[in-house]
């Protein structure tokens, strides 16, 4: 409507070239005025079926874009990286009261290299147990342990946790040389410390690396009436055959599986 109204004045008042100059602006910005009007009111033209399609994808294309290229999680004031709190996960009615038989124990290494990967393992191990509240983490950690601990505590407000100081200084020396740079870290050996690190009343303990997902429930793999393993302590060399002591593993289980 309004493009139509404007389109009888522009014919009504058509200027020769007889008048007087100073008028001459005035229809510049009349017509320019006019021409602003016509363009935003006007109908748009048609469109082809493939530019309407474009049009509406357009926006999501440009939503998808601009989250794909968002900065990292924030970070906390030491720079490690900051989790969302985990929900909390509760025993189901079947659960026995938590008691030391009932309780699972499970020991990982906590830094800040493989932070993530310790956040993600307790995630999963939480999510497939059938009874979340009856498990306890214990952390190996060996610098910057009150701000681990912090992280681990704000991600997992719910966890039963403890984090426990590894003493670099026990393994200085005496790591050789290794191709995966990993192995090099003193804080990888801290598992075998653990019967010196941990309270003397734990008697059965589950050790998981930081790189593991667990998929399942983990009761499956700590049986109340399991026999104990006695684990190698005695220093192998590469390319030996002969290992002591002679009594490696005591479940028959697992010497079925390495027989």
């Amino acid at each position: 409507m309004y493009g139509r109204r404007w389109g009888v004045r522009y014919h009504k008042t058509p200027l020769s070239q007889t008048e007087d100059s100073c008028f001459q602006p005035g229809l510049s910005q009349f017509f320019s005025f006019s021409l602003l009007l016509d363009y935003t009111t006007a109908p748009p033209p048609t469109m082809s079926p493939k530019l309407r399609f474009f049009l509406v994808v357009l926006p999501f294309l440009l939503v998808s874009a601009t989250a794909a290229t968002k900065p990292l999680p924030l970070t906390t004031t030491g720079g490690l990286p900051k989790f969302r709190e985990a929900p909390a996960f509760r025993n189901g009615i079947e659960c026995p009261k938590a008691n030391p038989s009932s309780i699972i124990h499970i020991a990982m290494t906590l830094d800040t290299t493989y932070l993530r990967g310790s956040v993600a393992g307790v995630l999963s191990v939480l999510k497939h147990a059938s009874c979340p509240e009856n498990i306890v983490f214990h952390f190996l950690a060996s610098h910057r342990r009150a701000e681990l601990r912090r992280t681990i505590l704000t991600t997992f407000p719910y966890l039963n946790f403890q984090v426990y100081h590894f003493d670099t200084n026990l393994v200085k020396g005496k790591i050789s040389s290794s191709i995966r740079r990993a192995l090099d870290q003193p804080l990888n050996y801290a598992r075998i410390y653990l019967a010196d690190l941990l309270p003397s009343g734990i008697r059965r303990i589950i050790y998981f690396d930081s790189d593991l997902i667990v998929v399942d429930d983990v009761a499956w793999a700590h049986p109340s009436t399991a026999t104990p393993t006695s684990p190698v302590t005695s220093t192998i060399s590469s390319g030996s055959t002969h290992f002591s002591p002679k009594r490696f593993v005591a479940e028959s289980r697992v010497i079925s599986i390495l027989a």
